[in-house]
């Protein structure tokens, strides 16, 4: 896993576990809104959702 997709899952990981900042969300919000950025956060959630699950 690269550094940025990294970075990405741990931001989602705290914000499935309710331990968020805000300026976790506002990283989150950039990262949708962001045409190159928003496959990495799509993959990253998925990879994230499957292992909160688990």
């Amino acid at each position: 896993m690269g550094e940025e997709n990294k970075h990405i899952s741990d931001l989602l990981t705290r914000y499935v576990n309710g331990l968020y900042t805000r300026n976790d969300l506002e990283t989150l919000r950039q990262l949708a809104s962001s045409a190159t950025k928003r496959a990495e956060l799509e993959s990253e959630m998925d990879r994230v959702w499957n292992e909160v699950q688990d």
